[in-house]
């Protein structure tokens, strides 16, 4: 989490919009699953949307 995130829900959006484009305003979350946690120490919550329009086609990613 960065120190402008406010909770996991907020990480979730703000990776999704980085990694495939994802537009926050046509996603409803529904909740999120119980907290998950590795053997590394790391902390997992998955979050659980719908989205209101699903596009044929996702943005290019930079990474190939």
């Amino acid at each position: 989490m960065w120190r402008s995130d406010t909770s996991p829900v907020e990480v979730a959006l703000r990776e999704a919009e980085e990694e495939i484009g994802l537009i926050r305003r046509q996603v409803e979350v529904i909740g999120t699953l119980p907290e998950y946690f590795t053997r590394n120490g790391y902390r997992v919550t998955a979050v659980v949307c719908l989205l209101a329009d699903v596009p044929d086609r996702w943005p290019e990613s930079p990474i190939t």
